[in-house]
């Protein structure tokens, strides 16, 4: 956005700063209302994407983790780890039922790609952002709520149940934090 600005930089223990404007391009044609929004909807669309990137990277990580472990537990052990799997599978690509229904469940990774997809038209010019364009990152963003929702609710209760067992069998425990070998397109393109 246009404005005065000041750069502060610290290296070696020592600070410097520099202020600085960023002019408009005069090619520009649109009104200052016009760029506050598509500036808005760019910070909103940011946001969304890293949220939902992180939590489609958590459960792929998550799957990839089951799968690992699923090959040296019991029976028993083995259910447990299907169950949950099915269940981050439904989070992450909706449920199997509602493929090809005119209207889909919510899913994760589509949120995630759709909004990766609108991030980059909105800021593909300058240009205030259309009716069309914050419809539909409203549409989404609900759907991002609603899947990250059910998402904290596998980690906190299911995985957390599922960890327990783990642990109790004397197998390593399932961690959010570590990354899947090979992430698939679509999650953090940006």
């Amino acid at each position: 956005m246009p404005g005065q600005y000041t750069a502060r930089l610290t290296a070696n223990g020592r600070s410097y700063t520099a202020n600085f404007v960023v002019k408009m391009d005069p090619r520009v044609k649109t009104s200052a209302e016009g760029r506050r929004k598509q500036f808005d909807l760019e910070m909103q669309l940011a946001s969304a994407v890293t949220r939902s990137s992180e939590a489609v990277l958590q459960a792929r990580s998550v799957r990839e983790q089951l799968k690992k472990t699923a090959g040296n537990s019991s029976d028993a052990l083995n259910g447990s780890i299907k169950r949950l799997d099915d269940e981050i599978s439904a989070v992450l690509d909706g449920p199997k039922d509602s493929a090809g229904s005119a209207s889909p469940a919510p899913a994760l990774g589509r949120a995630n790609s759709n909004l990766i997809a609108l991030h980059k038209q909105v800021e593909n010019a300058d240009v205030e952002p259309t009716s069309a364009q914050s419809e539909a990152f409203t549409k989404t963003a609900g759907e991002l709520a609603t899947t990250l929702k059910r998402w904290q609710e596998l980690k906190n209760t299911d995985l957390a149940a599922l960890n327990g067992q783990l642990k109790a069998s004397g197998l390593p425990e399932v961690r959010l934090d570590l990354r899947t070998e090979a992430p698939e397109s679509g999650a953090n393109e940006e």
